[in-house]
């Protein structure tokens, strides 16, 4: 039974990592770095601005719907800071959290190994 709970782990451990690998993509905060707070404060105003304004165009008024909806694409384009940054928040947990689940199985599987003997 400890066999098949230590085999269960051990693919619940590997089988993420294994999904998260990247073969030919590299993430955008590779490419173009991590910007500054104030560079993401700035675009972070300027994309709520946009949007509030794209989405009142858009359902208040007839003739102005389609400046609505490029305002609100505009204001998508400028959140583009901001998921650099959640984007590098996630790989990051990700990463920690396959180690440590990796690491955890390992010292599972040695306490495991010297409890039979």
């Amino acid at each position: 039974m400890k066999k098949y709970i230590f085999t269960a782990l051990i693919m619940g451990v590997s089988m993420p990592a294994w999904a998260y690998q990247r073969y030919f993509r590299r993430l955008s905060f590779e490419l173009w770095g991590i910007p500054s707070a104030e560079k993401v404060f700035g675009s972070l105003l300027i994309a709520v601005l946009l949007l509030v304004i794209g989405f009142n165009l858009l359902t208040k008024t007839e003739s102005f719907g389609w400046l609505g909806f490029f305002m609100m694409l505009g204001g998508l384009v400028f959140m583009l800071p901001l998921m650099t940054w959640l984007e590098f928040a996630a790989a990051s947990i990700i990463t920690i959290s396959t180690l440590l689940g990796g690491a955890a199985v390992l010292v599972l599987g040695v306490y495991l190994l010297f409890r039979r003997y």
